[in-house]
């Protein structure tokens, strides 16, 4: 099948480089290129944007729950450890 796609200039330089250099034509590169695509999207379920993330389990731990959730994400594992032994000293 004949199609017409456009392509990032750079992409399509370096595609073309390479291709000489490995003595390969375009369109075998883009086929491979396309079949390896096809394969991993064909192994992955689309992306779920309602998908349930949640866990099991009571909630934040005590000693974090009067941060808010971004500080907790960005916190080393030693600042949660901080964090709990000041709260067990309550």
């Amino acid at each position: 099948m004949k199609t017409t796609v456009e392509i990032e200039d750079q992409l399509f330089a370096d595609l073309k480089a390479e291709c000489a250099r490995h003595g390969m034509s375009l369109k075998s590169a883009l086929e491979k290129a396309l079949h390896a695509q096809l394969r991993e999207m064909k192994a992955n379920k689309p992306w779920d944007p309602h998908a349930d993330f949640s866990v099991d389990g009571g909630g934040v731990h005590p000693w974090l729950a009067h941060l808010d959730m971004n500080t907790v994400i960005n916190m080393s594992d030693e600042e949660v450890e901080e964090a709990k032994r000041a709260w067990s000293g309550h």
